[in-house]
């Protein structure tokens, strides 16, 4: 025979237990099962954890049955409710215990995003071309038809008077206390702020009130025109200036025919 009793008991066993790893029914039940990959690993540690006394929260998604504000485990605090979405922070040797609670479905671990805006802009090529061909933005306005800007921001300003702004013109469409802009424009409502406005208002002595509540803007135009205030995160040109429309007046959703009379103004 080429392989002995005992090789063939050995092959068997390893089969078998792969069947019982990569089919979950064959641990139904069990309170690990609820666990990600990445909790059922740092799970197997709960000796060591024991041992050295390091027992680190860290923040999970809890799915559960819906509608439970607390848990019975210990050392479990709660930080958002959504629906049946729970995020909570758990000591790492509490894990099986949560997960063994009846009302939780399944638990998976928070990931740790990093800012990297320093990165793509160089994955682009963006860096080169500045570097090499000085094209920075400088002379270039960019338009920005979003949900507005933190306009007070370092990485709109001049870098050479960051008491001065870059954004020439701010339209916000959704305040309706005005001035709205002159000429064609003004039917359309809205207030508009020029750049003297904003350098106003960075001095303290006018009142800006354009505000960007969702931030979708303001990140559209980092990535397009922010200089960084001073900070690695630059974007591609970050020497334009900039022609602000917030166009969103209400909600979150924009009307074609205010983007066609943005595009217009700009």
């Amino acid at each position: 025979m080429p392989y002995s009793y005992g090789r063939y008991v050995r092959i068997l066993g390893a089969i078998l237990l792969c069947a019982i790893l990569l089919h979950p029914g064959g641990t139904s039940g069990q309170p690990l099962d609820k666990l990600d990959p990445t909790l059922k690993r740092l799970s197997f540690s709960n000796s060591l954890i024991k041992f050295t006394g390091n027992d680190q929260p860290i923040d999970v998604f809890v799915m559960t049955a819906g509608g439970f504000t607390s848990f019975a485990t210990d050392g479990v605090v709660v930080k958002t409710i959504q629906g049946s979405v729970v995020v909570a922070s758990v000591p790492l040797s509490r894990l099986p215990e949560l997960a063994a609670e009846q009302q939780v479905q399944s638990i998976h671990a928070a990931k740790i995003w990093k800012p990297l805006l320093d990165e793509s802009v160089a994955e682009t090529g963006a860096d080169i071309v500045r570097s090499d061909y000085e094209a920075t933005g400088k002379g270039v306005i960019i338009g920005v038809i979003d949900t507005g800007i933190d306009w007070d921001h370092p990485a709109f300003r001049d870098p050479n008077d960051t008491t001065k702004t870059r954004i020439k013109f701010l339209w916000d469409m959704s305040d309706s206390t005005g001035p709205p802009p002159m000429g064609e424009f003004a039917s359309s409502g809205g207030t508009e702020y020029s750049e003297a406005d904003l350098n106003n208002g960075l001095a303290g002595t006018a009142d800006v009130r354009a505000t960007d509540t969702v931030g979708h803007g303001t990140h559209v135009a980092g990535i397009a025109a922010g200089n960084g205030g001073g900070g690695r995160y630059v974007g591609v040109a970050p020497e334009a200036d900039l022609i602000i429309i917030k166009a969103m007046r209400s909600g979150d959703s924009f009307s074609s025919a205010d983007v066609v009379t943005a595009l217009a103004y700009i």
